[in-house]
């Protein structure tokens, strides 16, 4: 069965466009209110760990140095100046940065030695002085190095925020509340379990019998917000996808039924069901190939792109499954035709 291209071809084409543009549409905006949720947390996690410190047995550089020397890996210890728009940070291996417009955000190597280093956000630019091809700004009296601004596509709490690596300043504001946050992909109970090897380790270097660190029991801001965004989403995209699967499997119809003649002639020349569904099935394969590749053409010319590989691996299941169900009942129906049936 030769391939060819007619009108009930081309719309099957454009279908399988549509499908596929739908999904990258869709994961791209369940990214975007994954993103912003987490930024109007504080950009962290929704299962990051908050405590306090007894400042009598224990003292905010103990902790960094504690940490330092622990074999903890993949996480952030956080500490924010609400009043100035000031957050330090120490991390080890990998973490969740913030959108990045450029430069670059810290790495384990930017820790503990002597260096001091800042990530602004867009707003902090005109605080900036530039001198021996370097950036600078000015933070509680002293000059850290500007290596990179932060920032999304629309106006966010990071815009007017300076990050700085805490081992460069260790000052604390009015407030005594520190956060501990693993990174994402090592497990949501991660951030918990590293915060109670922390303690301990904690205990140890302290003679009074009260742990130092205490936990807080603080409800993650935008996860609400975030659930019934994500909802909503699936809900009309579901909806969508109906509409185009059921589209398609009238349409498939009526492609394979023109089609009648040239497969009865097949089997008249002792073509078996299997070898007719594998030709059938592989020329709807070219035609979801080339809806898939057109739908991918016009996610890029409206830039819409999907940052997770994850997605793009599901979007592809998705997208093949559909495909695959779309031909079914046709090729089904029109197999269980004899062949004097068509003929006539």
């Amino acid at each position: 069965m030769n391939f060819k291209m007619n009108a009930m071809a081309f719309i099957l084409i454009c279908i399988y466009a549509v499908i596929c543009f739908s999904s990258i549409f869709l994961a791209t905006a369940t990214e975007n209110n994954i993103l912003l949720a987490r930024i109007s947390r504080g950009n962290y996690s929704q299962h990051a760990v908050h405590f306090y410190m007894d400042e009598e047995s224990w003292s905010y550089e103990k902790m960094i140095k504690q940490l330092q020397k622990s074999e903890m890996r993949d996480f952030s210890l956080i500490y924010d100046d609400y009043e100035k728009n000031l957050r330090q940070i120490y991390l080890q291996g990998k973490v969740d940065p913030p959108p990045m417009v450029s430069g670059r955000y810290f790495a384990t190597d930017d820790f503990c030695n002597h260096k001091a280093l800042a990530v602004i956000g867009l707003n902090r630019k005109n605080d900036v002085i530039k001198k021996n091809g370097k950036l600078w700004i000015e933070v509680e009296d002293k000059w850290f190095e500007v290596i990179g601004i932060m920032g999304y596509r629309v106006e966010t709490l990071l815009d007017d925020t300076i990050i700085v690596n805490a081992d460069a300043l260790l000052r604390k504001g009015s407030n005594n509340i520190f956060i501990l946050d693993a990174y994402s992909g090592i497990g949501k109970g991660s951030s918990e379990n590293m915060f109670n090897k922390l303690n301990e380790l904690a205990c140890k270097t302290v003679n009074a019998g009260n742990p130092p660190l205490k936990r807080l029991d603080a409800d993650p801001i935008g996860t609400d917000r975030l659930f019934y965004n994500l909802i909503n989403d699936a809900i009309l995209f579901m909806l969508l996808i109906f509409c185009y699967v059921m589209c398609s499997i009238s349409i498939s119809y009526e492609w394979i039924s023109k089609q009648r003649r040239r497969i009865a002639v097949m089997r008249l020349i002792g073509w078996t069901d299997w070898k007719l569904r594998r030709v059938i099935y592989s020329s709807y394969f070219k035609l979801a190939l080339l809806g898939v590749g057109f739908g991918i053409l016009l996610a890029m010319l409206f830039n819409i792109k999907v940052d997770n590989e994850g997605w793009l691996a599901a979007i592809a299941i998705v997208n093949i499954i559909i495909g695959w169900l779309i031909t079914v009942p046709a090729v089904k129906q029109m197999l269980a035709i004899t062949v004097t049936e068509v003929m006539r």
